[in-house]
């Protein structure tokens, strides 16, 4: 039973180091990608397309500057006009149980949980305005770090409205669980934010723009969060899994060792 623990453990560990490296690749392409200028890459695309053709540009960027769009998504909740938005709306409620045990060893309890009824994200093209001219982003597949712009809880039963979003009557789930209530929350992007774009710099399929970038293992990030908040946030992460690797390979280690010494 020990060398099973320990195996457990062991793998634990395995997959908690194979994380932290990915946080410290994460933290080393952004310390190492230098921010560009919108009008600097447009004319390096201009030159690209002059000598070998259009939709040939590639290049890993990263940009700064403020997020414009046209006609900006209103976000669900707050109506918060957005680039992009996600939504999530919990039930917490209250259950009975009945405790196992031997006879006349059971009882009653209550006790709390919480359920997931709804999640949501949509997303729009936008752009990002550095001073020095505007180049397009298509969020898609991007890894976000958002604003909270709403999380609020509600207490008791009954339909309830947040902005555009309706929620209907919900069924109890289960005999003895009563609703305590709803928690709403809304992340977003709003538009004349500052932010932080990584991702591949391309004119394929058209007019500049910074999308996902192609190939595994390539990173694409929009954030509200700075670039060094992004690296700050990530190096303490890696710092964590690397220490928690180490205590589950310390601790599988153990408890082989005890197996074997208990034989």
């Amino acid at each position: 039973m020990l060398f099973v623990l320990a195996i457990v453990l062991a793998a634990a560990a395995v997959g908690l180091f194979i994380a932290s490296r990915v946080m410290a690749a994460k933290v080393a392409l952004m310390r190492l990608t230098e921010t560009s200028k919108a009008a600097v890459l447009e004319a390096e695309v201009k030159a690209v397309a002059d000598e070998i053709g259009a939709g040939s540009y590639a290049k890993l960027v990263e940009v700064k500057g403020v997020a414009r769009c046209e006609a900006p998504l209103a976000a669900e909740f707050s109506l918060t006009p957005c680039v992009y938005y996600e939504t999530e709306v919990v039930r917490e409620y209250e259950e009975s149980y009945v405790e196992s045990g031997g006879p006349g060893k059971g009882g009653t309890g209550v006790r709390r949980g919480s359920e997931k009824l709804s999640s949501s994200s949509r997303g729009c093209p936008f752009a990002i305005d550095d001073g020095s001219g505007r180049i397009a982003v298509d969020p898609t597949g991007a890894e976000f770090h958002l604003e909270t712009t709403v999380s609020r809880f509600e207490p008791g039963e009954g339909e309830r409205t947040i902005g555009s979003y309706v929620l209907r009557a919900v069924a109890a789930g289960g005999a003895g669980r009563r609703t305590i209530g709803y928690r709403f929350i809304e992340r977003c992007l709003p538009v004349e934010r500052q932010v932080y774009v990584l991702g591949e710099a391309t004119d394929a399929g058209g007019g500049l723009h910074i999308g996902k970038a192609r190939g595994r293992g390539k990173r694409f990030i929009v954030s509200v969060k700075s670039e060094e908040e992004l690296v700050r946030s990530a190096r303490l992460g890696e710092i964590w899994l690397a220490v928690g690797a180490a205590v589950s390979l310390a601790g599988g280690l153990f408890l082989a060792a005890l197996e074997l010494f208990r034989r």
